[in-house]
């Protein structure tokens, strides 16, 4: 799944749907910020990209990794793939329920967002939103 509208971490709802937690890894004593995945986005990822649910051939992906791609008319997008687990270098997202790694390339850009979901008449439609619209 490629979503071009994720490259603007600053568009989407001001509104929360689901809940997030928190947006922090401890290393050393020290808090990092992280992207956070809200429980509305973990839903619709495990539905829409993992399959969820559905008979699987082979062994089933467990997790999610974002990272980014070039769509055919040569915008910059993120790329919503199934994986087993994380590449090197991949930084972890808060996530409850649901492994999601970062490329190193968007660990940095994506630390202050919440990867979010929302029903539209078209389906469900994963967004990027700043943790600064959380207050």
């Amino acid at each position: 799944m490629t979503l071009a509208a994720l490259m603007n971490p600053r568009s989407g709802l001001s509104a929360t749907r689901g809940t997030v937690d928190v947006a922090s890894n401890p290393i050393c004593g020290k808090e990092i910020a992280m992207l956070q995945v809200t429980d509305a986005a973990v839903s619709v990822l495990k539905s829409a990209i993992l399959h969820e649910g559905e008979s699987q051939l082979g062994e089933p992906a467990t997790a999610i990794r974002i990272r980014p791609v070039v769509t055919d008319n040569g915008r910059p997008s993120l790329s919503l793939q199934p994986v087993a687990g994380p590449e090197p270098g991949d930084a972890p997202a808060e996530s409850a329920d649901l492994a999601v790694f970062v490329a190193p390339e968007l660990a940095g850009p994506l630390d202050s967002s919440i990867l979010d979901a929302q029903v539209t008449p078209e389906g469900p439609e994963i967004l990027l939103r700043d943790q600064a619209q959380e207050g």
